[in-house]
Formats: C-alpha cells, sequence, structure tokens
C-alpha cells in the first residue's frame, strides 16, 4: 500500500504548479497568476523560505525577462540576511539593459523600499546621467532626498524638473 502524500507535499506541488502556470497550462503566465503571487508570499510568510527560493528560480527559468520574480527572490534574500546576494541580482538586472529607465526605477524602488537610501540615490543619479530628460528618475531621487533629510538637495532635483520642461 502506498503512502498518500502528505498534506504540505501536496501543497507544495500545488503551488509550483500554481505558479507554473497550471498543469499543462501556458507556462508563459507564471508571473500573470494573482494565485501565483499570493502562493509564494505565503511561503515566505510561512517562513519556507528554501521552497520560496526553489520556486522562486524555477519561475525566473520559465520567464527569464519577468523582472517581478527577480525583485521577488531578491527581497526574500535581503530578508533573509543574505543581502550581498540580492544585490548581485539587482546589478545583474540593470546590467542586462543599463539604458533602460524603467530598470533604473524598479532598482531604486526596490532599495528604497528596503531603506537602502544610498543604494536607491546611486542607482537614480545613473539613471539620470543615462536618461537625463527622465522626469520620474528626478521625482523618486528627490523623494529619496526627502527621506534623507536633505531637503535642499530634494528641492533642487525637483526644481530641475521645471527646468526640463521649459
Amino acid at each position: 500500500m502506498t503512502e498518500d502524500p502528505s498534506h504540505e507535499e501536496c501543497q507544495t506541488s500545488a503551488i509550483r504548479d500554481d505558479l507554473a502556470g497550471g498543469s499543462g497550462g501556458p507556462r508563459h503566465l507564471a508571473g500573470a497568476s494573482p494565485l501565483g503571487r499570493r502562493s509564494h508570499h505565503a511561503y515566505i510568510e510561512s517562513k519556507r523560505y528554501q521552497e520560496t527560493e526553489s520556486i522562486l528560480k524555477d519561475i525566473i527559468e520559465i520567464e527569464p525577462d519577468a523582472p517581478v520574480h527577480r525583485f521577488n527572490l531578491a527581497n526574500l534574500y535581503w530578508e533573509n540576511d543574505r543581502k550581498a546576494e540580492a544585490h548581485t541580482l539587482v546589478s545583474n538586472f540593470l546590467a542586462a539593459d543599463p539604458e533602460n529607465e524603467n530598470n533604473h526605477l524598479t532598482a531604486a524602488r526596490f532599495y528604497f523600499s528596503k531603506q537602502s537610501l544610498q543604494d536607491a540615490v546611486d542607482i537614480l543619479k545613473k539613471g539620470i546621467e543615462k536618461k537625463p530628460e527622465s522626469y520620474d528618475l528626478r521625482i523618486l531621487l528627490g523623494k529619496v532626498y526627502m527621506s534623507q533629510k536633505q531637503t535642499k538637495k530634494a528641492i533642487q532635483i525637483l526644481e530641475s524638473c521645471f527646468e526640463l520642461s521649459d
């Protein structure tokens, strides 16, 4: 007689299946499933970090161009005091398309959310060097400066937005 799989094994299998777009389903929709996003967050909340890491790595293989999964993995690393690995993921993400304004915004928002403000400033400054006409990069940099209580710098960068529109 074969033993029934444990509830935990079934749950892990179901979550993997959901994150991969369902059994036999379109694997390219891994990130599109709201349940999939909730599932990996449920893993994080349940402190099942190794399984969550494994799932996220699998999803990245399925959807290598979807940054959300890389940042979910970076977040997992950050939360587990594996900051060097998180930094590596973010650096690789930026290096893959260094001219992309949205990549700079995404990476800076990640660091901003982690209160790693100098990392956010550095990324935003590099982004502004590449896209000096970007309002979004400048506005986020102003917000970061405000968080750092650097009001003069915040005002200067936000005023530079007005100069762009002239």
